[in-house]
């Protein structure tokens, strides 16, 4: 009788790669153990529903990373208060939608 092998398979490496091409800005490269380059997300971006409602609760927000989230044109879009890399970026968000997604809403929080 032959053994099955019962592992899930590994998607990290596929999903960050996935999301690299989607948001180019929230990947970056970091050494492993061993010393070797990976790839890790740098921010984690939720997508509720298609495009009704886009969320990103992490630190070191750029306006880079608003304007490939405008891009998406959602119905909402939601931050952390404190989550930007300066306070003009935060003043900026609003303006980056209303150019490029004019109708999304835009909260932080």
């Amino acid at each position: 009788m032959e053994k099955l092998k019962m592992r899930s398979p590994n998607l990290t490496d596929g999903n960050i790669a996935r999301i690299r091409e989607l948001f180019p800005g929230c990947v970056t490269e970091i050494k492993d153990e061993g010393g070797r380059m990976k790839a890790k997300k740098k921010f984690e971006v939720l997508f509720v529903d298609e495009n009704a409602l886009i969320a990103c609760f992490d630190t070191g927000v750029s306006e880079e990373l608003v304007k490939e989230l405008a891009q998406y044109k959602p119905l909402r879009v939601v931050f952390r208060d404190t989550g930007f890399t300066s306070d003009t970026v935060k003043i900026n968000v609003d303006q980056i939608f209303k150019q490029l997604s004019p109708g999304t809403e835009v909260k932080s929080i």
